[in-house]
């Protein structure tokens, strides 16, 4: 883990006072400025990186294991997956092991390995540049660091070749993944300050699957487009429940037998056995709104509906009412939530 950079004496506020013989500024003066303001900036978001976790992907086992400390963007280091054979990752900043380090970006051929591939960047060599004194000497006068980069393919569970030696470990990396489909799991946001603030996954806590189209309806049913949802949709909720919603209608001709209404697209039901799941649905016959339909949905998503005991479908055009949940599969079941009293805690 990287330490904290310690800081020199702050200059005096000797505002007004230079025109009684001039401030006595020395070199170190100057210098003394630019450690504390790096100071400054690092500490700053070193308190911030080492809120990151330690980064954990499978390499050839289960579970994941827990590999390297995680290095912290600090701008740049976007990419263009437009043209496989010629993605472009811009120039950008990153912190790592306690420096700022400068990666000056690159182009990548993704074409020749796997569809998707991970860029380390690590903490690299001090690059200096020299100039020369006023004795004649050329001496070192600035410097940066620079970054180690290693291109590795990846699959769904993480680098196919392990770029990182067991030394490496110890160290700060991070990735991005340049082209799509492969790994399955965090990407670069996590090495963000939105990762180490906890922001990342906000989006995803807050938004549902969109709902989608029946994927086929029974002859004469149509989603009602007046009144409701103008669509007959169904998702599958992060819980894995069902939920299904939506108007449909068709004109009757009398009779009791049982209608297929439609086929949801998104669902997760599963009942042993040819099981049909009653629902409760209102259905209005022109005339009033009735409950005492009989409404089920099979283990494959298929609506059938019937009347009540002892009555039979009007001669008119009938409009079906459908809002529900349906808790239908064990998986529901399997996960469970509890507050986390960390969210949004930034303290170190």
């Amino acid at each position: 883990m990287a330490t904290y950079k310690t800081k020199v004496k702050d200059l005096k506020n000797i505002s007004n006072k230079t025109d009684i013989g001039g401030a006595p500024f020395f070199g170190d003066d100057l210098l003394g400025l630019q450690i504390n303001a790096k100071a400054d900036f690092i500490n700053t978001h070193e308190s911030l990186r080492r809120r990151l976790p330690l980064y954990a992907y499978y390499r050839g086992s289960s579970p994941a294991e827990k590999m390297h400390g995680s290095a912290l963007i600090l701008s740049g280091l976007t990419y263009d997956n437009t043209v496989l054979t010629a993605t472009v990752v811009s120039s950008g900043y990153f912190l790592a092991e306690g420096e700022v380090c400068f990666y000056p970006g690159g182009t990548f051929n993704l074409s020749g390995g796997s569809t998707q591939q991970w860029l380390y960047l690590g903490k690299g060599a001090a690059l200096t540049e020299s100039r020369v004194f006023a004795d004649g000497v050329n001496k070192e006068f600035k410097v940066e660091f620079g970054a180690t980069a290693y291109l590795t393919n990846v699959n769904a569970t993480g680098p196919v070749t392990e770029p990182l030696t067991s030394a490496d470990l110890t160290k700060d990396f991070l990735f991005l993944t340049l082209g799509s489909g492969a790994f399955k799991g965090e990407t670069e946001k996590n090495f963000t300050t939105d990762g180490a603030h906890g922001l990342t996954e906000i989006g995803e806590a807050l938004t549902f699957p969109a709902f989608t189209d029946f994927a086929s309806f029974g002859t004469g049913w149509a989603p009602d487009l007046t009144i409701y949802f103008q669509k007959m949709g169904s998702r599958v909720l992060p819980n894995g429940q069902t939920q299904i919603a939506g108007v449909l209608l068709k004109t009757m001709s009398g009779g009791s037998a049982p209608e297929i209404m439609g086929t949801m697209a998104k669902e997760n039901i599963a009942y042993s056995g040819a099981v049909q799941i009653p629902i409760p649905c209102i259905v209005w016959d022109q005339t009033n709104y009735r409950t005492d339909y009989q409404l089920t949905v099979s283990t494959s998503g298929v609506l059938t509906l019937k009347p009540g005991p002892s009555l039979s479908f009007p001669s008119a055009e009938i409009y079906v009412y459908i809002d529900h949940t349906i808790t239908g599969a064990k998986s529901v079941f399997n996960t469970s939530y509890t507050y986390n009293k960390t969210f949004m805690n930034i303290t170190p």
